[in-house]
């Protein structure tokens, strides 16, 4: 009986856990920019096409830690971006990355949206990509609703 309470807890933890984590992502075909001016979504997108970016942004969102609680950011993101897989399906994100190089991402899933805090590596290699597109302002600061 004992085992079977264990083998039980096991289970249930497995599935929990997998109920939280993530979805990595894969396959991707291409990724789309598209930037904010404050609060205002800019009406030119970029497209990324170049396998380099692409995995960046895929690589930058698959490392991303999920912050423990519900948080939500009230500062407007500084892009958002759209990875189109192979299968011609879509995951939307905002992007938020503040001059002191602090990042962050949501998942704009309306059944399960999460925030999560990309990696300094990440915030770097964000920050020097989206310089080289063209003139790109980063946020002063990245607020969180209470």
């Amino acid at each position: 009986m004992k085992k079977i309470r264990l083998f039980s807890f096991a289970i249930l933890l497995v599935c929990l856990l997998n109920a939280c984590s993530k979805e990595e992502i894969r396959n991707v075909e291409d990724v789309k920019l598209t930037f904010w001016e404050g609060s205002e979504v800019q009406l030119e997108d970029v497209v990324l096409e170049d396998e380099k970016e692409i995995n960046l942004f895929v690589q930058s969102t698959n490392k991303a830690q999920v912050l423990d609680k519900e948080k939500f950011i009230k500062t407007p993101p500084l892009l958002t971006y759209d990875i189109e897989m192979e299968d011609e399906s879509l995951r939307a994100f905002h992007l938020w990355i503040a001059e002191k190089e602090e990042g962050y991402i949501q998942s704009l899933h309306t059944e399960k949206s999460v925030t999560s805090k990309l990696e300094e590596g990440s915030i770097e290699d964000l920050m020097k990509l989206l310089e080289e597109k063209g003139e790109i302002q980063f946020l002063k600061e990245v607020v969180f609703e209470k």
